[in-house]
């Protein structure tokens, strides 16, 4: 049983057309457990009644003679209309796209051991290999980030977050009060300075964090990482099937997970503050791999040698 995390179903797709001469993308079920029926019922009725007669009288004889005759008609006539619908609920049917895209899955891996074109091993990889590694891995997401190494917020929470004010005023009584050490406002003021020093090292290493973070997430857009060994991975969040909250615990534990991707790069040697050549400033196709590598190796995901790859699947099994 599989639990997948991410699953690129156009890359997937794409695979099993080529390796199986075409790919079902629809299908549909006869019976289904979720849906909504309306039934409507209509019934009219009506009844038409009629009456007549006629009177006639004769006086040209001696004896008049009285003629009269009646009649009556009654007709009914009805009508009744009945009609119904089913309709399957969309829950449902991103349900059943779920369940096909999984099974999807299993012939995809199927169809590329069978045809020999798949990499399980971590020897020296080339571009456009297709690997299946199970390994350990790490997921960053910028967005998410940047919003949790607030670290003046941590300490606001926790009631002990000095502010600027707060230490010039502490700053200010220390000098009004330096004749008078054991004045309660004078020990108060060594207190807030002592604390607000103590804090000052982790928050400007969290503002920098913060600052690649801002930067990081601006260029990426709608994708985030995972690193797994030698293995850098985009991955697209519409893709994923849990959250960047969870994935980000989930990245904490020691289980591996299976991890099928397509190699499309190598950084042989990446770009760093040491090695920094602002004559590729010049060449505007590698701008882009510049300021990539500049992010990513300060923040110590990116390294020399490692793959840049483009994930299939990411599973437990």
């Amino acid at each position: 049983m599989k639990e997948i995390i991410y699953l690129n179903t156009e890359i997937m797709n794409s695979l099993i057309a080529q390796l199986d001469k075409g790919v079902t993308l629809h299908y549909s079920l006869e019976q289904t457990t979720q849906e909504s029926n309306t039934e409507t019922s209509q019934t009219t009725r009506g009844k038409v009644a009629g009456f007549n007669g006629t009177f006639q009288t004769d006086t040209s004889s001696l004896l008049s003679s009285i003629n009269l005759s009646f009649g009556a008609n009654i007709s009914r006539n009805g009508n009744e209309i009945t009609g119904g619908s089913r309709t399957l609920l969309e829950g449902q049917k991103d349900l059943l796209n779920k369940a096909f895209h999984d099974y999807a899955l299993d012939i995809l891996l199927q169809l590329l051991e069978d045809n020999q074109k798949l990499k399980t091993s971590s020897s020296p990889l080339a571009e456009g290999d297709i690997c299946l590694w199970e390994t350990e891995w790490k997921y960053y997401d910028f967005e998410f980030l940047g919003r949790i190494v607030d670290f003046d917020n941590v300490l606001e929470a926790l009631g002990v977050y000095v502010t600027d004010d707060e230490y010039k005023q502490a700053e200010t009584t220390l000098k009004k009060q330096r004749k008078q050490p054991k004045n309660p406002e004078y020990l108060k003021a060594q207190q807030i300075i002592a604390q607000y020093q103590s804090q000052s090292a982790p928050r400007n290493i969290l503002k920098q964090v913060q600052v690649f973070c801002a930067y990081a997430n601006k260029f990426l857009g709608n994708y985030s990482i995972i690193k797994a060994a030698n293995t850098f991975h985009l991955i697209e969040k519409e893709m994923l099937r849990e959250v960047p909250t969870a994935l980000s615990l989930r990245s904490e534990s020691t289980r591996k997970a299976k991890i099928l991707f397509r190699v499309i790069g190598e950084r042989e040697t990446v770009f760093d503050e040491k090695n920094l050549n602002f004559e590729v400033l010049q060449d505007f196709t590698r701008i882009g791999n510049m300021m990539f590598d500049i992010i990513f190796v300060a923040l110590q995901i990116l390294k020399d040698g490692d793959y840049i790859a483009t994930p299939i699947a990411i599973y437990y099994e």
